[in-house]
């Protein structure tokens, strides 16, 4: 008799042939024993469908593909979750096609879920993966610790919902998210209508608002950072008022914004910083232009500055970029101190 597994990992991919492979492996090497895999197709053409039907059918108890009616493409949040629906696992984590785990990601966050039975949500920390077409160079890989929580902090709701909407690179990559099963569907899971981008951020809106958060401090996969990434695509429309990320960043605002109000919240600094997302139009596509320069930017030096320097430069960016979001968290953090009169904590 097969035993239920502990874990459903949901990977789901759209012509993601080139790296699919890897992610795969990388669920394998678990040293966790108790894992299933979920291959969600959405709507592929090239060889990825094939690939996944094979792993499939060599390993039919733990590996299983699954694809939409008609084999349509639904976007991101629908194939996350058609995997949530046939989970069989209490806890269920994420993998992009083109990311990967590192061997203890699995039973790490386990591990943890178990030790914490109020707990909703494990996240840890994840390697930026700079050079894409190198998958042993050790010297592209950047490691960037958030800050935000020391390891091992229980972070009470809805202080993550602050820091999501706080800060705008607080962005946790969905390869670092171990939930239990019940609670994202109690939650309605991921809302179908965020087809790509922002529908990580909505599913953590809803975590983040009323669930416990458990901070695991380890560095457990890979994200792999390269041009035909969701994420770079929809930057290079930054600029333009009618491009996907606009319209991504403001189909968020107002989602965001909607749900506070249905959910009846009064804590001043949530409803500050909904009104802050709300109102951020007119500094949109100031933003927008900064992006969308400094992701060809990244582009142009990866392909021909010499790998040092690309990687130097781009860790450089990075770790300031974290030093200012984390100095603005902390100040928002003592000014909603003083504006309660609890004083320093």
């Amino acid at each position: 008799m097969t035993l239920a597994p502990r874990v459903s990992v949901i990977t789901i991919f759209r012509d993601g042939e080139r790296y699919l492979e890897q992610a795969i492996a990388s669920v394998r090497a678990q040293t966790l024993a108790g894992w299933e895999l979920l291959l969600v197709d959405d709507g592929s053409t090239d060889g990825s469908s094939a690939l996944a039907r094979a792993h499939a059918a060599r390993d039919p108890q733990r590996i299983r593909y699954l694809e939409h009616p008609a084999r349509a493409n639904l976007g991101m949040s629908a194939s996350r979750n058609l995997g949530l629906a046939e989970a069989r696992a209490p806890y269920v984590a994420f993998l992009d096609a083109d990311d990967v785990y590192l061997p203890r990601r699995l039973e790490r966050h386990a591990a943890l879920l178990d030790a914490e039975p109020s707990v909703a949500l494990v996240q840890s920390e994840s390697v930026y993966w700079m050079a894409p077409r190198a998958a042993d160079d050790a010297a592209a890989e950047l490691r960037l610790p958030r800050g935000t929580w020391p390891d091992g902090t229980l972070v009470e709701p809805p202080q993550a919902l602050v820091a999501l909407l706080a800060l705008p690179s607080f962005a946790v990559p969905i390869c670092d998210l171990t939930v239990r099963r019940r609670v994202a569907l109690e939650l309605g899971g991921f809302e179908a209508e965020f087809r790509g981008l922002c529908e990580d951020r909505v599913f953590l809106t809803k975590l983040y608002f009323g669930q416990q958060v458990l901070i695991c401090g380890e560095f457990l996969a890979k994200v792999r950072c390269h041009d035909a990434s969701c994420t770079h695509s929809t930057q290079l429309s930054a600029h333009r008022a009618d491009g996907a990320y606009q319209r991504g960043i403001g189909a968020f605002q107002r989602w965001t914004a909607r749900y506070l109000r249905a959910h009846g919240v009064s804590d001043p600094t949530l409803l500050e910083l909904a009104a802050r997302w709300a109102g951020a139009g007119t500094s949109a596509r100031g933003r927008g232009r900064f992006m969308m320069l400094r992701t060809l930017a990244f582009g142009w030096l990866e392909r021909h500055a010499p790998r040092p320097v690309y990687h130097a430069l781009v860790s450089a960016y990075h770790r300031a970029v974290r030093r200012y979001t984390l100095w603005c968290f902390q100040r928002l953090q003592a000014e909603a101190r003083r504006r309660d009169g609890a004083g320093p904590s």
